[in-house]
């Protein structure tokens, strides 16, 4: 039986909550990358899927040819560059102090992620 792309853990695109990622040392579960993963049950947030800086989806946090990425921050290649700066860098923005909506404790969304 073939499974959709969505099932896959190599296209599911990562998400995170802030809170995690503060307390973790920018570290998150790889519950985040499921495709029906979409609140953070520990902290009672939606888990955010865009970065607040560059206002794109952060990369699945992995190693590289260069070592590894670095962590809780966002490392998209920036959208704009320093005068005469020809080579790529990181946006860097801190993903932890990221805005993410609280859900209430008595709201449904919780119980139809479970």
């Amino acid at each position: 039986m073939t499974r959709p792309p969505a099932w896959r853990f190599s296209a599911a695109r990562t998400r995170y909550c802030p809170a995690c990622l503060a307390e973790n040392a920018g570290r998150g579960p790889v519950f985040w990358r499921l495709p029906w993963a979409f609140a953070c049950p520990t902290h009672r947030r939606l888990l955010l899927d865009f970065c607040p800086n560059c206002r794109r989806p952060p990369h699945p946090w992995t190693a590289r040819r260069l070592g590894p990425r670095a962590t809780g921050v966002c490392t998209r290649d920036s959208l704009t560059s320093p005068k005469g700066h020809t080579g790529r860098r990181p946006c860097g923005a801190d993903l932890s102090q990221a805005p993410a909506l609280r859900l209430p404790e008595t709201g449904l969304v919780l119980p139809a992620q479970q």
